[in-house]
């Protein structure tokens, strides 16, 4: 009887460099605990990256390969993924990330530790395209606290340092619809359904920021996300319908005509102003 493995490691792949994906599996087939990697290809047509996750799975049993033939998104790819996953635990990483650290061997003794937690976050080194070192996030524990209010006020999670039970994972699962901010809508309803979260204060991740975008390119992206930002918004509503912090930015957001900008991982809020007014 094969054992059941402690992790699954999901990553999904699309067009990254392959150089960053090699890096990425290579930062996870060391492991030391019973694991698997389950990667989704969401680009059946990139045969380079095809060519080089079939060498590395061909000799190590624990990787599984999942070749999309019609692109759907990485949400779409993670819950396919997901839905594969045998693990008791499941750990996020992006193809062009690293976990470094023993990450994994760390965070699944933190939630061994901490019964009431489900999901567990890093601190994390962001790195630029060559790998090297830009800056530390290093996020403070207490402010996990008071979720409800700490979510809109600072950057707080770094969605490649995610780790949970696999519970967690399968029930909630990612919202295809929403093409910006999934995993800010996947946190809030999994906080709405009364799952903790907490950071572990160590840098276990390193989150790759490929290029430095010029200004007309971050307008155009802000106002993309701009429009997934408001489906989350209402779509999440009710569970922060009490909360003052979400409906002032809520309203500056549907009233006002500026629109706020967004940190690295596409929480909207309300210090980063763009100047141009954006038609909404």
């Amino acid at each position: 009887m094969v054992k059941r493995p402690e992790i699954s490691v999901v990553m999904t792949l699309y067009r990254e460099e392959t150089n960053w994906v090699k890096e990425a599996i290579g930062s996870v087939v060391g492991m030391t605990f019973n694991y698997e990697l389950i990667i989704v290809l969401d680009d059946k047509e990139n045969k380079e990256l095809l060519k080089l996750v079939n060498e590395i799975k061909n000799k190590n049993k624990k990787i599984k390969l999942f070749i999309n033939e019609k692109r759907g998104g990485a949400a779409k790819a993670r819950n396919k993924a997901i839905e594969n996953s045998k693990g008791k635990y499941i750990a996020i990483l992006d193809g062009d990330d690293v976990s470094i650290n023993n990450r994994f061997e760390k965070q699944y003794k933190y939630l061994e530790n901490h019964k009431k937690t489900d999901i567990v976050f890093s601190w994390v080194l962001f790195i630029d395209s060559e790998g090297k070192e830009i800056k530390k996030f290093h996020p403070q524990n207490t402010k996990t606290a008071d979720l409800k209010n700490n979510l809109f006020k600072e950057h707080l999670f770094v969605h490649s340092s995610m780790f949970g039970r696999s519970v967690v994972f399968k029930k909630i699962r990612y919202d295809p619809k929403l093409l910006r901010s999934q995993d800010f809508d996947f946190w809030v309803r999994a906080l709405a359904k009364g799952y903790k979260m907490k950071i572990l204060e160590k840098y276990l991740t390193k989150y790759r920021i490929s290029q430095v975008e010029d200004y007309n390119t971050r307008i155009n992206k802000v106002r993309d996300w701009t429009k997934y930002g408001r489906i989350l918004f209402e779509k999440n509503e009710k569970y922060f319908q009490n909360n003052k912090t979400y409906k002032k930015i809520l309203f500056k957001y549907k009233i006002n005509d500026k629109i706020y900008s967004i940190t690295p991982n596409f929480i909207i809020v309300p210090f980063l102003k763009v100047k141009d007014k954006i038609q909404k």
